[in-house]
């Protein structure tokens, strides 16, 4: 016999680990018992192009090595020149892909600078051998989990 909690006495073949677990972590629950951790969730926060891939050496073959929602880094570039609020996209092999567009970047590279964990997946890709424009190889979709 096993006896949980001020439980009334169960037979022992009538407890199952289910049981166990969703009453007594329910009961740790309710009396503080456990930590509550804090629980996370993906926001989605815009849809954009990749800046810049145009000027990017070997940018044919890094995005032929890419897919359709394929994680890529955003790293903040407060020293860039030509932007302070620059945020460069990267694959996860740290290849340089190109830039948010700066008329995006500003929410991006506030929430960056206040830790916030943000980050993008490929959502469009064009064939880079198409004579396209410095933009346009790709379309981003960008995440911030909290």
């Amino acid at each position: 016999m096993i006896r949980l909690c001020g439980r009334p006495e169960r037979k022992e073949a009538d407890m199952t680990l289910p049981d166990l677990v969703k009453n007594d972590m329910s009961l740790l629950l309710q009396q503080n018992a456990l930590p509550r951790l804090p629980f996370t969730r993906q926001i989605h926060l815009l849809n954009t192009y990749v800046a810049g891939s145009g000027y990017v050496k070997e940018i044919v073959s890094r995005i032929q090595g890419l897919s359709e929602g394929d994680r890529l880094l955003l790293v903040r570039e407060p020293e860039n020149p030509f932007d302070e609020r620059a945020i460069l996209v990267e694959n996860l092999e740290g290849e340089k892909l190109g830039y948010i567009p700066r008329r995006k970047n500003e929410v991006l590279a506030a929430l960056m600078d206040a830790g916030k964990s943000i980050y993008a997946r490929v959502c469009h890709l064009e064939d880079p051998e198409e004579d396209l424009p410095v933009s346009g190889y790709m379309d981003i979709d960008v995440y911030m989990d909290d």
